[in-house]
């Protein structure tokens, strides 16, 4: 007789990474939305302040010592060589408990397939698992899983580097016009050596480099 898991989930066996489950109790799939709660401004785009949260996924499952099929002996056997290690002490139930274990202490993402959907880069972030009497044959076990989101990078056309780009704009550009140069007589008072008293006022007018002297020294240059 087929099970009321199965009649419930449907023909198509759950799979957690390489682990085939026998029957699945319960599912529960998780998709949720972080909403800002600051005001928004009327006529903005309300998308810019709603952020997707990674997909969670919890499910109970079963796994019996009985082997329903050969791929199931198969999927389970990372550490299980044969028929023959599982009459001699090594279950089904442990060696796929053994795998649950190790596949949360790798960290790694795996793909974890349901009755409903399949979900890719999800990573065991829990696992319950208990015992009792009734489940000496097999292993009940609660896990739940949290989706990593991961982002890929674009390459913009045109070559170069942002870096470069920004050291362009920081390099300020300035158009210094025409430098004039005066040369001193030495018969002037400016010259260096002569004492000069009193200056006046200079100014330099235009680009021409007109320089005048007040105070009794206008027209020595």
């Amino acid at each position: 007789m087929m099970p009321l898991a199965s009649l419930f989930f449907g023909q198509q066996r759950s799979e957690i990474g390489s682990i085939v489950v026998d029957a699945v109790i319960r599912e529960v799939h998780e998709n949720t939305s972080q909403v800002t709660e600051n005001p928004v401004e009327e006529g903005a785009d309300v998308t810019d302040h709603v952020r997707i949260m990674p997909k969670m996924l919890t499910m109970d499952c079963v796994i019996s010592d009985t082997p329903l099929s050969l791929s199931v002996i198969r999927n389970i056997s990372g550490a299980v060589g044969s028929v023959t290690e599982l009459i001699s002490g090594r279950t089904l139930s442990k060696d796929a408990y053994d795998k649950l274990v190790e596949i949360q202490e790798l960290r790694e993402p795996i793909t974890v397939v349901t009755g409903l959907k399949a979900y890719e880069n999800m990573v065991l972030e829990r696992l319950t698992t208990p015992r009792d009497s009734r489940t000496s044959n097999a292993i009940h076990f609660t896990a739940r899983f949290k989706e990593v989101v991961v982002a890929r990078t674009k390459t913009i056309g045109g070559g170069g580097s942002l870096a470069d780009g920004v050291k362009s704009i920081g390099a300020p550009t300035s158009d210094l016009g025409s430098q004039v140069s005066l040369e001193v007589p030495p018969s002037s008072p400016l010259a260096a050596g002569n004492n000069v008293t009193t200056l006046g006022t200079q100014e330099v007018r235009g680009a021409t480099g007109t320089f005048d002297v007040l105070g009794g020294l206008r027209g020595v240059l």
